[in-house]
C-alpha cells in the first residue's frame, strides 16, 4: 500500500464481485488494506464462506467480515451489479487514470481497451490502447497529469518513437483524439518533460503555409507470382519444394477468381507495378503515403512487406496498413518509380487439399477421418482484393 493505492499499478480500489467464499488469510488481507485506507467495494453479499471449513475458521470469518462490513472504507452494495460500478466509483471520487469519451455512429457498446504500466527508473508512463470492434469509435482521450510530461507515440512494428503534436492540457488533464481501427493497437508514453527535449514540430517555409492534396494514384495493373509452397512428390523425402504461377497484367481480387486452379495453393505472393511520381509548383515539404486494402471478415489478414524501387520499406500494421513512403519517392518528381508488395497465406489450402488426397496420416488414420473440418472446411480466398493507392500531399 501506498498513498491509498495498491502495488506496483497503484490499484484505487479493491472490487468483490458475486463472491461467497474466502480464506480467513485473504478476508484478514482486506481488512489489512481497507485499514491502510484502501477503498473495497462489495457487488453483491459479503463473502461468509470459508474454506477449510472448520467451526474456528468460521468463526474467525465472522469476526473478521463483521469488521470489514462496519469499516469506512468498505462500501457494500446487496444488489449491485457491474453495471452500478462507474457510479459508485464516481460518488467516492475514484477516477480513471485513463478516461475515454467515446461515441460510435449508430448503436452499439464502445469497445476501447487500454492498460497502464509506469516504470519507475525511467519514470515514465505507458498506455496501451486496443480497438477490439469492427465499429469505429470516435475518442477524446483524457489523461489526468500531476507534473509536465512529453507525450510520445511508439510505433510496435517499426520501432520508431513519434512526438503526439495534436493535443491539449488544461486542469492537469491532457486530452487528444483517438480514432483507431479494427483490432488496432497503440503505444503512447508519458516522457517526464525533465528528461526529454521538447518535440518540435516542422512548419512550412512559404508564407501562406497552405497545402496542396493531388488525387491519388490508383495502382490497377499488376503482375503476380504466386510462389506455391508443397511437398515433394515422394512424401517420404520430407522435403518442401516451390513451383511458381506467374500472372500478367492482373487486377487485384482473390487468387482464386485469378485462377481456380489456385484453390489448393498456399505460400507467398508477390505483387510487382510502377506508378509515376507527379510533378507540382509547390516549394513547401512533399509527402506521399502507400494504402493497401484493409481487411475484412471474409479475408484473411495478411502481413505485407513492400519494397519501393528495391528498397524495403519498415514494417506495416496489417490491421491499418498505410506506409509513409515519402523519403523513398523524394527527388523523383515526374519519374516511374517501382513497387512491389509480398503477402504470406496460412498454410490451409495446400493442407486440405493435401488431406483430401489421403496424403496426411495421423497415427496411421487420414486425418480427415479424425477431423471432419479438412473436409467441410471452406477453401481460404487469399492474395490483395482491393485498391492499393498512392495518396499526394504539397505543402504544409
Amino acid at each position: 500500500m501506498k498513498e491509498n493505492t495498491l502495488g506496483v499499478p497503484a490499484y484505487k480500489a479493491l472490487i468483490i464481485y458475486l463472491s461467497n467464499t474466502i480464506t480467513v488469510h485473504a478476508a484478514s488481507k482486506l481488512l489489512e488494506h481497507a485499514e491502510s485506507g484502501l477503498p473495497i467495494i462489495v457487488l453483491g453479499s459479503i463473502p461468509n464462506n470459508t474454506f477449510p471449513a472448520t467451526q474456528a475458521t468460521r468463526n474467525s470469518l465472522q469476526r473478521i467480515v463483521s469488521r470489514l462490513a462496519a469499516h469506512r472504507n468498505v462500501h457494500h452494495s446487496p444488489k449491485g451489479t457491474d453495471a452500478d460500478l462507474p457510479g459508485i466509483l464516481s460518488s467516492l471520487g475514484i477516477t480513471p487514470r485513463t478516461a475515454l469519451d467515446c461515441k460510435r455512429p449508430g448503436s452499439g457498446a464502445v469497445s476501447e481497451l487500454n492498460a497502464r504500466r509506469y516504470d519507475s527508473a525511467t519514470q515514465r508512463t505507458y498506455i496501451y490502447f486496443y480497438h477490439n470492434s469492427a465499429a469505429r469509435d470516435d475518442c477524446i482521450v483524457k489523461i489526468p497529469i500531476s507534473s509536465p510530461v512529453i507525450p510520445f507515440v511508439y510505433n510496435a512494428w517499426t520501432g520508431v518513437q513519434s512526438p503526439l503534436l495534436n493535443f491539449t492540457i488544461s486542469n492537469n488533464t491532457l486530452s487528444f483524439k483517438l480514432n483507431l481501427e479494427y483490432d488496432e493497437t497503440m503505444i503512447l508514453a508519458l516522457n517526464p518533460a525533465t528528461n526529454v527535449t521538447p518535440p518540435v514540430p516542422q512548419l512550412c517555409s512559404s508564407p501562406n503555409r497552405t497545402s496542396t492534396n493531388l488525387p491519388p494514384t490508383i495502382l490497377t495493373n499488376w503482375d503476380l507470382v504466386v510462389s506455391d509452397w508443397h511437398s515433394a512428390p515422394d512424401l517420404l523425402a520430407i522435403k518442401t519444394e516451390v513451383t511458381n504461377h506467374t500472372y500478367k497484367n492482373i487486377t487485384l481480387r482473390a487468387w482464386t477468381d485469378i485462377d481456380p486452379s489456385l484453390s489448393t495453393v498456399s505460400g507467398i505472393g508477390t505483387y510487382t507495378t510502377r506508378f509515376t511520381v507527379p510533378k507540382s509548383n509547390a516549394s513547401a515539404p512533399f509527402r506521399a503515403s502507400l494504402s493497401l486494402p484493409f481487411p475484412t471478415t471474409t479475408l484473411p489478414q495478411h502481413n505485407p512487406r513492400v519494397k519501393i524501387d528495391g528498397v524495403r520499406v519498415p514494417p506495416i500494421d496489417p490491421v491499418n496498413p498505410v506506409v509513409e513512403i515519402s523519403e523513398y519517392v523524394k527527388g523523383k518528381e515526374g519519374e516511374e518509380v517501382g513497387v512491389e508488395i509480398e503477402i504470406a497465406t496460412t498454410l490451409w489450402n495446400r493442407v486440405k487439399s493435401e488431406v483430401q488426397k489421403g496424403r496426411v496420416r495421423v497415427a496411421g488414420f487420414r486425418a480427415d477421418e479424425l477431423a471432419k473440418g479438412y473436409a467441410s472446411g471452406k477453401v481460404e480466398k487469399y492474395g490483395l482484393v482491393g485498391d492499393v493507392k498512392v495518396e499526394w500531399k504539397f505543402g504544409c
